[in-house]
């Protein structure tokens, strides 16, 4: 789902930013290190409610290891609703008390 949201953008750093920022960048003796989150996640994981998760902790080793500058792009679209992985007990009890049958209350225990 996200790898079709701002194509446009996304080549023009590709194609144009990126190689004259890493030229700049390698005049002044640095390298420069591109790393998109949503490159070498499988979709299935960008849809998994553990993507953000793994997102931040991508972003907290790079942090350990270089200069971060995160460029966002920012769409009309929401993407897929993701649940959080962990939840209060006190919303979990309130969730499986207020669920319609067992098969509810089985995909909450599942979840």
């Amino acid at each position: 789902m996200f790898a079709s949201h701002c194509c446009v953008e996304k080549g023009a750093l590709h194609n144009v930013i990126y190689p004259e920022l890493r030229a700049h960048c390698r005049s002044k003796g640095y390298e420069l290190h591109i790393v998109d989150l949503h490159w070498k996640t499988l979709l299935e994981k960008q849809q998994d409610h553990e993507f953000p998760e793994l997102c931040i902790g991508e972003l907290t080793r790079q942090m350990e290891v270089a200069y971060v500058i995160p460029v966002l792009f920012l769409s009309n679209s929401l993407g897929t609703q993701l649940l959080p992985i962990t939840i209060e007990s006190a919303d979990f009890t309130m969730a499986m008390e207020s669920a319609e049958n067992q098969s509810a209350q089985g995909l909450l225990s599942k979840w």
